[in-house]
């Protein structure tokens, strides 16, 4: 189940424990060394995009990254690319940055993340960003100063020197994501000494239940370094891992595959559609595994593609989660309240209304212009 973002965790303020913010840091920097060993950037991490999830039962909490809406792809894994400035404000990187203020385009690579996840870990180890402000002109300043001062509550030399290596405002001299993972604040015997019982025994059952055929445990279930207690998660936030975050309201319809739902996502009161789809048989998860991707491939395509002065005509994939227990996949998709065009034509026909011309032209040139968004990058629906 999701339990909230890690902003969440963020805005408590709350003093972290040093063997949990290492595991928390192993788990971002392991996710975006497998984006970037892909030649994917993701562009916008931040607390509220990187989602806390507890297995049933499981008594860990993984961390996934989110909201791909900004994932540009490298043309060559190991060299550079050429892409337009996005991100959020305060945890854009200072290569980026500087030509925001130019409004052009900039060479990066996956560093760029690296310098957001080390922002991000600056909050959750300082609980305030490193600039005397997130005003722009003071995030600026901070990064022409080419100076990161250390905190008297940073006491951690091993998790400063680390923070210093993410945070290097020169792209060259910062370390890349499978770098970090191997810095001495990752690694070692005070890495490990610092593991406690607790998570021994998460770990250990983690294991015992793979052996006996679960296999939904991955490596990083059973290995203690990436372990994060659900119970220490519990003592900063309050959740019910057991409680579902979703409301499910009206079913909308029923396709080929599966229910499609209107939902409301509780904690936000984010209005979505939920389709819910068989997720058991090893020909399912590959259909939809790759419906998913195809989904995901096609919306940023066509994003990229289209000038922000445009409409852009397809529905957003919000996200896509599994319920094991349940053997269903749920894909998460922008919520369009207007409903489908055959349910507008069936509605007038009830109320004994007439399509004028002008409205008929309305929508066959949105459909048409929809169809010249995807056709325009080579994708037939």
């Amino acid at each position: 189940n999701l339990i909230q973002s890690l902003e969440n965790v963020i805005v408590s303020k709350k003093d972290l424990s040093i063997p949990l913010i290492r595991a928390i840091i192993r788990q971002i920097l392991e996710g975006l060394r497998l984006m970037h060993e892909q030649g994917i950037i993701h562009r916008d991490i931040k607390g509220q995009n990187i989602l806390m999830h507890s297995p049933p039962g499981s008594g860990r909490v993984v961390l996934k990254l989110a909201d791909l809406g900004l994932v540009k792809m490298q043309k060559q894994i190991q060299s550079s690319s050429v892409m337009t400035v996005a991100g959020t404000l305060p945890y854009i990187a200072p290569e980026a940055l500087f030509l925001k203020e130019q409004s052009e385009n900039v060479i990066s690579d996956g560093k760029v993340d690296v310098w957001s996840a080390g922002i991000v870990i600056y909050l959750l180890a300082i609980h305030t960003f490193p600039f005397k402000s997130i005003q722009q002109s003071d995030i600026i300043e901070f990064m022409r100063r080419k100076t990161l001062i250390r905190p008297p509550s940073m006491k951690n030399d091993y998790l400063w020197d680390l923070l210093t290596k993410m945070l290097a405002f020169d792209r060259k001299d910062r370390l890349s994501a499978e770098q970090a993972l191997n810095h001495p604040f990752l690694q070692g015997r005070q890495a490990t000494d610092a593991i406690t019982e607790e998570i021994k025994d998460l770990a250990l059952k983690a294991q015992q239940a793979r052996q006996i055929g679960d296999q939904n445990i991955t490596d990083y279930d059973i290995n203690a370094l990436f372990i994060i207690p659900q119970s220490d998660i519990q003592r900063i936030i309050q959740f019910d891992p057991e409680v579902e975050n979703i409301e499910r309201k009206e079913r909308l319809g029923k396709g080929t595959f599966g229910i499609v739902r209107h939902s409301i996502e509780i904690n936000s009161q984010l209005h979505m559609i939920l389709k819910e789809i068989d997720y058991e048989e090893e020909k399912e998860k590959e259909m939809v595994d790759k419906d998913v991707e195809m989904m995901r491939l096609a919306y940023e395509n066509v994003r990229q593609s289209t000038n922000s002065a445009q409409i852009l005509r397809i529905v957003q994939p919000l996200g896509f989660f599994v319920d094991e227990d349940e053997g269903k996949a749920y894909i998460v998709l922008e919520y369009c309240s207007g409903g489908d065009l055959r349910k507008y034509i069936n509605n007038m026909k009830e109320y004994g209304m007439e399509i004028s011309t002008k409205k008929a032209y309305e929508i066959f040139g949105m459909i048409a212009d929809s169809l010249n968004q995807l056709h325009a990058i080579g994708i037939l629906h």
